[in-house]
């Protein structure tokens, strides 16, 4: 609900606030110069679908540029980073200098606009990952819930015999 992801990006904000500024919560609370940073809408309907945690949000809230965020958060949810995990790779791309994206092949370019695709169609994230061998790869499809499986199951028409 509304209420749950405005909760989340306050509550992310004033954890970020406290730990970056050694205030106490209620000082943050009533310092009204302090107004909550909402996160993307991706970030917030990851953590609203259980793909991040608040851990994740409340690192997310510090990055500055909106495209970042969301860029980040899609790697972080795709390849299941924990909270300190995320802190690192910031901390790497920090210390590169660098916020440019890694320039992707056109197989790659290809393989990524086919699982954005898949995630529109079936309403989950999905991540297609080529292998080392030519031909070879990863499809990886993400569910929150047994009634999300069994919808997903449904969709590729697959009965189970047992």
């Amino acid at each position: 609900s509304r209420r749950s992801v405005a909760y989340v990006c306050i509550y992310a904000y004033m954890s970020a606030s406290t730990h970056f500024t050694s205030q106490s919560r209620s000082a943050v609370v009533h310092n009204r110069a302090a107004r909550p940073k909402t996160a993307p809408r991706c970030c917030q309907d990851a953590v609203r679908d259980g793909r991040l945690t608040m851990g994740h949000a409340k690192v997310l809230l510090g990055i500055p540029d909106a495209t970042t965020c969301k860029a980040i958060a899609r790697r972080c949810s795709k390849e299941q980073w924990s909270v300190r995990e995320l802190e690192r790779q910031l901390k790497k791309r920090a210390a590169k200098g660098g916020t440019q994206p890694k320039e992707l092949e056109p197989r790659e370019m290809f393989l990524q606009n086919l699982g954005e695709q898949l995630t529109e169609h079936l309403g989950t994230q999905v991540a297609i990952t080529s292998g080392k061998k030519k031909g070879t790869g990863k499809i990886s499809i993400s569910f929150y819930s047994n009634e999300q499986f069994e919808g997903l199951l449904d969709s590729l028409q697959f009965k189970p015999t047992s």
